[in-house]
């Protein structure tokens, strides 16, 4: 009598930097800049994606617990058109350990030999090839690390993480070193600690904000765009001040970096007769004279009293 062997279990790898794994989110329009992803939002719009990621980041901790309001980062470019979504990455901390950060949340990892433990989860590292065709007839293939986890409620499914390393150190070269047991938090890019919550200028109460940087996204669809930060909040520049961006972007980088202050004065927001919403606003080579609210997200419309007059003529100001 023949026996029949049974079929080795189907297995399903969840890769959540699968260019396909949130496609539904570049169906929605979102505000320009960093958006915060809840859980509540992932399951309004699908079920299966979240279904993955919060089961993923329930196993991450020994409680289960984590922050929901905060689970993926979206970035849109000033037409509210999505341009990447962050999800899952395993990267260094400042102090040399190895972390899993999603959203908002970051979990610690642990690397026991040739093993990687992130709460409940166990995994191993592993190399993947990846063919990119990029301004040449030729194809390159280049080695991504990836840490893939096997889900302790069901053994069919794994969860690939994507590793995120330094310049010049290959993802094959990486699977070898954590094969000998060789720690490889010293190879790994580093979590930068905070991040930036990014609005429209007619989305902040009038004000002067401290400007502690600029960032340039090129060739957009009405040009260059320029992000301009005051410590953990960004604003997305308007007309006049890309006009002026455009022609002193060096300028006011190398300002910057001299530690000069600049100072962003957001005045008179008002609606058109379309129903949009404009406002004044200009770049002043000097420190805040009214130092504006700080926690924006926090912030509710009633209570903002500081009346802000209108830019007037005789300040030093960047002309436009």
């Amino acid at each position: 009598m023949s026996t029949v062997k049974a079929k080795p279990p189907t297995i399903t790898k969840i890769k959540f930097d699968d260019e396909g794994m949130f496609s539904s989110l570049y169906f929605q329009e979102w505000i320009p800049g960093y958006n915060h992803i809840s859980v509540d939002q992932l399951c309004t719009i699908f079920s299966n994606e979240s279904i993955h990621l919060v089961t993923f980041l329930c196993s991450c901790t020994s409680d289960g617990e984590y922050d929901e309001t905060d689970v993926l980062s979206l970035k849109a470019s000033p037409e509210g058109i999505v341009e990447r979504v962050y999800g899952p990455v395993i990267l260094a901390s400042e102090l040399g350990d190895l972390i899993l950060r999603s959203g908002s949340n970051t979990f610690p990892l642990v690397q026991k030999g040739r093993d990687f433990i992130l709460g409940s989860l166990k995994g191993e590292l592993e190399s993947y090839d990846l063919k990119i065709k990029k301004d040449t007839p030729e194809e390159k293939t280049i080695s991504i690390p990836r840490i893939d986890f096997i889900s302790p409620t069901d053994k069919s499914v794994i969860y690939s993480v994507r590793v995120l390393i330094q310049e010049g150190i290959d993802g094959e070269g990486l699977k070898q070193a954590a094969r000998s047991e060789q720690a490889i938090a010293p190879y790994l890019l580093v979590a930068k600690s905070g991040g930036v919550t990014a609005y429209r200028l007619t989305e902040v109460p009038e004000g002067e904000y401290l400007v502690t940087g600029i960032d340039r996204n090129e060739g957009g669809k009405y040009g260059n765009s320029y992000l301009i930060i005051a410590g953990d909040t960004g604003v997305w520049s308007n007309k006049s001040l890309r006009s002026l961006l455009d022609k002193n972007y060096e300028t006011f980088k190398k300002l910057l970096s001299q530690g000069s202050a600049v100072t962003l004065k957001i005045a008179n927001i008002r609606e058109l007769d379309n129903g949009k919403k404009t406002c004044d606003a200009a770049l002043f080579l000097r420190e805040p004279k009214a130092i504006a609210p700080k926690n924006l997200e926090a912030l509710k419309p009633e209570v903002i009293e500081t009346e802000v007059s209108e830019v007037k003529q005789g300040e030093k100001a960047i002309p436009f």
